[in-house]
């Protein structure tokens, strides 16, 4: 697990949730809603949605971007 992940995960103190609402792909491109819920050590408490906008090549994600409606 990547660093950033590995110390986010370890910071969660309480975690209520996170479903994918929508995606979509096409053409080499994934592109998923995301609501969550959860309280973080140093984010406090939050209920969002978020984008994460991934373009794909042979079978791997080659970049990741992320949108929050907080």
């Amino acid at each position: 697990m990547p660093q950033f992940e590995e110390t986010f995960v370890n910071g969660l103190t309480e975690f209520r949730g996170a479903k994918i609402i929508s995606s979509i792909i096409s053409d080499g491109l994934a592109v998923t809603e995301w609501w969550m819920d959860y309280t973080h050590k140093g984010f406090g408490t939050r209920n969002y949605t978020q984008l994460a906008v991934q373009p794909w090549k042979n079978g791997k994600i080659v970049e990741e971007k992320f949108y929050y409606n907080n």
